[in-house]
């Protein structure tokens, strides 16, 4: 998974203003432990629609953030935990998830430091 946040949709939001672009990045940052958090609440208490609800909030934070690719695989998260059949799945899925969260923090630091 391509992990180089693609900032064209955060600079056509902020005009370019980059103090504006760190703020919306520092949101991401505080959001990212919350993210993490919530999944593990939910899926040790086996609440796949809490999961789902997550992962659709989620999807639209990495996107912003520049993480596109990341946002698909959360909206597959979205979608399958849903279905019951696909609870393993799910499970599978977030333990990488959490992995990645955690690199795309190191990642938006370094990014903030070049603007």
């Amino acid at each position: 998974m391509e992990l180089k946040p693609d900032l064209t949709y955060l600079k056509e939001m902020s005009s370019g203003d980059k103090n504006l672009m760190i703020e919306v990045l520092d949101i991401y940052l505080e959001q990212v432990p919350e993210f993490i958090g919530d999944f593990r609440e939910a899926l040790h208490a086996h609440d796949y629609i809490k999961v789902s609800s997550i992962a659709h909030k989620a999807k639209t934070s990495v996107a912003i953030a520049g993480f596109n690719e990341l946002s698909l695989v959360f909206k597959k998260i979205e979608l399958i935990s849903k279905d019951n059949d696909a609870h393993n799945e799910v499970d599978i899925l977030m333990t990488e998830v959490f992995n990645i969260l955690l690199q795309t923090e190191k990642i938006i630091q370094k990014v903030k430091e070049t603007l």
